[in-house]
């Protein structure tokens, strides 16, 4: 009798053994931070990244531990400008004659919103009769701090006349201006017109004179 009983408390056990080991409750998502490899049955404690334009994002986390990553600079790699035909209505470079092509240049600069002015970040060389359109690389290295500065790129027919230095560039033809952080996962910028995925690899703005500019950027974290 008393044999009896020591084997009914021996299968009690492992059998309470057995049903705590298959209802432990935990994250069963192993790619969730905080996943546990013994659990059963998941609990919804899963932790990871929730923003879904993050780097890391984890669509099974429950809960975000503030993991998220994400793109902390930008490599503005190209810059290709289109313009229209010089047809006498464009004054770009008064010693030319209609339908010559100008000698494209292309002049960056970043505004600093400390001491608000502007820095010149990149010099293109001049390309003579440049036809459109026409690609500069530029290899211009945007980091995350300045991703919230105005980058402006200013484009001249720069031929020998187009520049002294008494009265500097002339010949203007047009610019437009990007701030990197409207284009990131989360921009600061809540009035920025744009609208489409974060983290483009080609951005186009247009000056006036429907003169295009398309920027190729690679993001790197």
């Amino acid at each position: 009798m008393k044999k009896n009983k020591i084997l009914t408390y021996i299968f009690i056990g492992i059998l309470s053994i057995a049903t705590a080991s298959c209802s432990k409750k935990g994250c069963t998502d192993s790619a969730s931070n905080n996943y546990d490899s013994k659990a059963k049955k998941d609990d919804g404690s899963c932790a990871g990244c929730t923003d879904p334009n993050s780097l890391n994002y984890n669509a099974n986390a429950q809960t975000d531990d503030g993991s998220c990553t994400y793109y902390t600079s930008a490599n503005i790699k190209s810059i290709t400008v289109s313009y229209p035909a010089m047809d006498g209505i464009y004054s770009w470079d008064d010693e030319l004659t209609i339908d010559s092509l100008p000698d494209l240049h292309i002049v960056t600069t970043i505004l600093d919103w400390d001491t608000f002015e502007y820095d010149t970040i990149f010099n293109s060389d001049t390309i003579n009769n440049a036809s459109s359109p026409y690609t500069i690389n530029s290899n211009l290295t945007i980091t995350e701090n300045n991703f919230s500065e105005s980058i402006d790129f200013e484009l001249y027919d720069f031929d020998a006349s187009s520049f002294n230095s008494g009265s500097g560039y002339s010949n203007y033809m047009g610019a437009t201006y990007i701030t990197l952080d409207d284009y990131t996962a989360n921009p600061s910028n809540i009035f920025s017109s744009y609208s489409g995925d974060p983290y483009p690899t080609s951005i186009t703005k247009t000056s006036f004179g429907d003169i295009e500019f398309t920027y190729t950027i690679e993001w790197a974290q």
